[in-house]
């Protein structure tokens, strides 16, 4: 693969979650992440040109959450504090006419935290 077919823009990382499907040719596929585009998809274990980023965690806590419902349609988790609402747009399936009635709901939360 010459440098031009490459995507200077791609941060590919690799896990550690093999695919549970079979790629072209029955290959072992692995889950990788592309934080560029946000995009996850299914990378062959054994692709030869492809390179990824990889990051070694030591610790073996990380990546443990505790969830909580707060009870005003917001959960929170307790270890890094982030929070969410328990149902989103996806939820909805919200269109065009919905996003108004979405936004409005993301507004609501942000006044009961």
């Amino acid at each position: 693969m010459s440098w031009k077919s490459k995507r200077i823009i791609d941060a590919q990382y690799a896990t550690a979650t093999l695919y549970t499907e079979q790629g072209v040719g029955h290959q072992p596929l692995m889950l990788g992440v592309n934080f560029a585009n946000e995009r996850i998809k299914a990378y062959p274990i054994s692709h030869k040109t492809l390179s990824m980023c990889f990051m070694s965690v030591k610790n073996p806590n990380y990546g443990k959450n505790d969830f909580h419902y707060n009870g005003n349609r917001a959960i929170t988790d307790r270890i890094t504090g982030l929070m969410w609402m328990k149902y989103d747009s996806g939820y909805l399936k919200a269109g065009f006419r919905k996003d108004v009635g979405w936004s409005g709901e993301k507004l609501w939360i942000g006044r009961q935290i």
